[in-house]
């Protein structure tokens, strides 16, 4: 809208028609004219589109007296502003007001949270950041899937803790899974569930990544969902797993997302490599501190050692969970895409991989040596130990004293001096 007043405006009406207001020193600043064939200056906008109306078939249009409208309201708004520069001009020794909003301690007793708002009560807290890590292949996207399916399909429960959904409704980020194979992962997932399509309109899926952060923030102001699932953090970073402050900053502005929409924001991510051999905790997770210390909780999903169809949640991290949630696995059966709950907890210390170099290596020595103690030795004692020459030769390299293993050698290759 052009709200000088100083410069002609024109006007196309749906006849082919202009009007045309001139500056305001005229005298009769109204002129209408079509395609050349003028109809005299007029006074007033009465006169305008009187003189409009006779040059045209008798029904006039409307847009005359919508651009005489439009161009009043323009000079009003002109003076307006001016105005208010005005006023603004004489209020700058007022003081600024402070932009940061204060919460005294006195609101936030009077709230009387006794308790941990929960999504999945009572691991997944209801607001804020989490995160489910875990070596390749593991099942890490099976899981959130299938949690991200119970709280967009309305379920009570997930692997029989209560879903405590205000929405009923989850978005899951997929950077790794297309469409087509994401349908297929939901068509397994759903031969267990058995759930009619028309009622999943709950979980919705995006599979463009570009500007994330203000894409989720557009489409939980349309439409507010209880989880945001984001699969795989490595894939929207970008940036060095090495550098502690660039992850927290890359970090918080999802972290502001979940306090404004009241959400929990779900991570995927990746254990450093061997971290299996060794005991759950959230140092195995990459990126170390500046990724573990933004969460709120942490859980490291871990493969069974001697059952491959079982799979361990391990709470690595639980800033509001007690410690009897922490420390002992909560094992979990894992078959065609789909997670059960076995009620079993296993001890972190027995999830670490069995090492033959260390208790089993020197059980199998000392019974290398119970044998040769029964003057077994050489193709003999292989036999009956069950190992090869070149196996016992290794262990009683390792665990036993260096004469043993020159005494052994010299017996079966004796020197040319040997008699």
């Amino acid at each position: 809208m052009n709200k000088d007043n100083k410069t002609p405006r024109h006007f196309f009406g749906e006849h082919g028609a202009e009007w045309i207001r001139s500056a305001p020193n005229t005298k009769k600043p109204y002129h209408v004219y079509e395609r050349g064939s003028e109809v005299p200056y007029a006074a007033t906008e009465a006169e305008a589109a009187e003189a409009y109306a006779k040059s045209q078939p008798p029904k006039a249009p409307d847009w005359i007296a919508e651009g005489i409208a439009a161009d009043a309201e323009g000079m009003e708004e002109s003076a307006n502003e001016t105005a208010g520069k005005k006023a603004t001009d004489e209020t700058t020794d007022a003081p600024p007001t402070d932009p940061l909003r204060e919460v005294t301690a006195t609101d936030l007793l009077r709230r009387k949270v006794e308790s941990i708002p929960c999504l999945i009560e009572p691991i997944f807290q209801a607001v804020g950041l989490a995160a489910v890590a875990g070596s390749s292949d593991v099942g890490k996207s099976a899981f959130l899937r299938q949690l991200a399916f119970s709280v967009g399909t309305g379920e009570a429960d997930f692997l029989g803790w209560p879903i405590r959904a205000k929405h009923r409704s989850a978005i899951y980020v997929s950077t790794e899974d297309d469409e087509n194979a994401t349908a297929f992962l939901l068509c397994m997932l759903n031969k267990a569930q058995q759930k009619n399509p028309s009622d999943c309109q709950g979980l919705r899926f995006i599979f463009d990544t570009h500007d994330l952060l203000n894409e989720l923030d557009r489409r939980l102001t349309n439409a507010p969902a209880d989880l945001v699932v984001i699969d795989a953090f490595g894939d929207l970073y970008g940036g060095d797993a090495n550098k502690t402050n660039q992850i927290r900053q890359f970090l918080h502005g999802y972290s502001q997302l979940a306090q404004k929409h009241g959400c929990l924001v779900l991570w995927l991510h990746h254990t450093g490599k061997r971290t299996d051999d060794e005991a759950p905790s959230k140092h195995n997770v990459i990126g170390g501190q500046g990724f573990e210390g933004k969460m709120r909780l942490l859980i490291e999903l871990r493969r069974d050692h001697h059952d491959q169809s079982r799979r361990h949640l391990c709470i690595v991290k639980g800033n509001y969970l007690p410690d009897e949630f922490k420390g002992d696995s909560y094992a979990l059966g894992f078959e065609s895409f789909q997670f059960t709950q076995t009620a079993e907890r296993i001890p972190f210390e027995q999830l670490m991989k069995p090492k033959d170099d260390t208790d089993v290596g020197r059980e199998k020595y000392e019974e290398i040596q119970r044998l040769r103690g029964l003057g077994l030795k050489g193709d003999v004692l292989a036999q009956h130990a069950g190992m090869s020459k070149g196996y016992i030769s290794k262990l009683e390299a390792k665990y036993g004293p260096k004469e043993e293993m020159e005494t052994e050698v010299s017996s079966q290759f004796p020197t040319g001096n040997s008699r």
